[in-house]
């Protein structure tokens, strides 16, 4: 259940190995940013898993020069001997939707509305063109992202982080700019840039607590204007969108395999090569 990388890719690599598989997805985009980065330590795991070969096809290699600044410590930048990947994130998860196909899997384009079942069998109800389908499956992984579950079964927080809010941004920069991604700390926060094409765009991650004491606008300002790298070409950028980012792992006592962003958060930011 959920179309994206996780579901997609464990969808293709069970129906590769024999099994009768169906794929739900609900045809929606989910993508704080035009483009997103797979780093090089990434790809090993992509390798071992038999990834790689679609991930190759469905993105381009990653020209940009990677760096991180934690606290007051100098940058720190990745050896560029190997690059990673640029990801358009809507063709690399069609990409695997179409791997997943083309071994077998079965597509279905819907929304699961409800799920029962025991240890042995399960029943999922999807809602595609206007009408109920009731499928029946012996193993059902949710793959539905940060989304909560609690219409389809319980759920246990069993370890959170800080509460944490995400507020994505665009916005013009510099040519030079447009050839970096970085990483970086800030006092009241933490910003994550990338260049691209149309300028650039960025994450701002920032206490929640913070944000309701002082407010959204002081404490984005803050978190760009103490930028000593390409975040600080967002001063003038446009707000996009924002959620609340807790990082959090999720478990249930159903026997229900929990995948990705479902099982377990770290940062909004966890395709980055988790």
């Amino acid at each position: 259940m959920g179309g994206g990388p996780a579901g997609a890719a464990l969808a293709g690599l069970l129906a590769k190995r024999g099994w009768s598989v169906a794929l739900v997805h609900d045809d929606r985009n989910r993508h704080a940013t035009p483009v997103e980065t797979l780093l090089p330590a990434s790809l090993p795991a992509l390798e071992r898993c038999g990834l790689a070969a679609v991930v190759r096809a469905a993105c381009e290699p990653d020209t940009r020069r990677h760096g991180a600044c934690w606290e007051d410590a100098e940058w720190v930048w990745q050896p560029r001997e190997r690059p990673g990947f640029v990801v358009q994130r809507a063709r690399l998860d069609a990409a695997l939707r179409a791997f997943a196909t083309t071994h077998g899997a079965a597509l279905w384009r819907g929304t699961v509305v409800a799920l029962a079942g025991s240890a042995l069998a399960h029943e999922v109800v999807v809602l595609a063109s206007g009408q109920h389908h009731t499928l029946r499956a012996r193993t059902v992984a949710l793959a539905t992202g940060r989304r909560p579950l609690r219409h389809l079964l319980p759920t246990t927080i069993v370890a959170t982080g800080p509460e944490t809010a995400a507020f994505a941004l665009q916005g013009d920069a510099l040519p030079d700019a447009r050839q970096l991604a970085t990483v970086e700390a800030a006092r009241a926060g933490w910003s994550w840039w990338i260049g691209h094409d149309e300028g650039g765009s960025g994450v701002v991650v920032a206490d929640l607590a913070d944000v309701r004491q002082r407010g959204r606008a002081r404490v984005l300002a803050e978190v760009l204007h103490s930028s000593r790298g390409s975040a600080a070409t967002l001063r003038t950028a446009t707000l996009v969108g924002a959620v609340r980012a807790t990082a959090r792992a999720l478990a249930t006592e159903q026997p229900v395999l929990l995948l990705g962003d479902a099982a377990s958060t770290l940062d909004p930011l966890a395709s980055q090569g988790t």
